[in-house]
């Protein structure tokens, strides 16, 4: 679910690239929570990466949103957003 969602905004990767990719994101940037539990790969966006998303926050590695993106995660703010698949 997660590839598909990154394909449809245009960052296609490899499955080998993701699974590299999230616990980075949480074990060095902090932005999400990420666990393998039963067969699925579960990342959820936490405050700090909300803060990214928003530009109110510059991590080294992490893209900053381009201006037309800020307003799609406007809409994100006091969401919490879940995402997982299954391999």
């Amino acid at each position: 679910m997660l590839l598909y969602a990154l394909r449809e905004q245009g960052q296609a990767i490899s499955h080998d690239w993701l699974y590299v990719e999230l616990p980075w994101l949480q074990q060095v940037a902090g932005v999400l929570v990420y666990q393998y539990a039963g067969g699925a790969h579960v990342a959820q966006l936490g405050n700090k990466g909300l803060d990214v998303v928003n530009d109110l926050l510059a991590i080294p590695g992490i893209r900053r949103p381009a201006p037309d993106e800020l307003f799609r995660a406007s809409a994100y703010k006091s969401i919490k957003i879940s995402i997982s698949y299954v391999i």
